[in-house]
């Protein structure tokens, strides 16, 4: 390898270097201060769901499960006398978790997730449903989905 080719090397394994570190460069914001502000900027979970069974005949019950169901990130941390301390977490209200078969509801409950942003539920599945698919949604979540099968 010539020295012209190894200085190409480097200088581009330096701009990488600095583009990776770019997004780890502390707030710049004048208003926070070392013992004012968060001491990172965290990325809150997405809620998930959990669906069970992965297929249901008409008439019985579909188990849905949600977990980070929060008002907003709960890994996050404040400085407060040079000390971290956890934000509180706040829980969602009013989750609608909702059945839809060919895009019509066809059963939903409305509920509050638990103090760390989870909760816990079921659903009778129609006994008029149709053989295929169930989108399950609630809140933010991804929907997921189960198959309705013949009883």
């Amino acid at each position: 390898m010539t020295t012209t080719s190894r200085r190409v090397w480097a200088g581009a394994a330096a701009v990488v270097t600095m583009a990776g570190l770019a997004g780890c460069a502390p707030d710049a914001d004048p208003a926070t201060s070392a013992n004012q502000g968060p001491a990172s900027s965290a990325a809150c979970a997405q809620p998930q769901l959990a669906v069970y069974p992965a297929a249901v005949a008409a008439g019985e019950k579909v188990y849905v499960s949600g977990t980070w169901f929060t008002a907003d990130c709960d890994d996050t941390v404040e400085i407060v006398n040079g000390r971290e301390v956890a934000e509180p977490v706040v829980p969602l209200t009013g989750i609608d978790v909702v059945l839809r078969q060919a895009g019509e509801e066809v059963a939903r409950t409305t509920l509050d997730a638990d103090a760390k942003g989870r909760f816990s539920t079921s659903l009778v599945l129609p006994a008029g449903a149709t053989t295929g698919t169930v989108e399950v949604t609630a809140g933010h979540a991804e929907p997921s989905s189960i198959d309705v099968v013949a009883g």
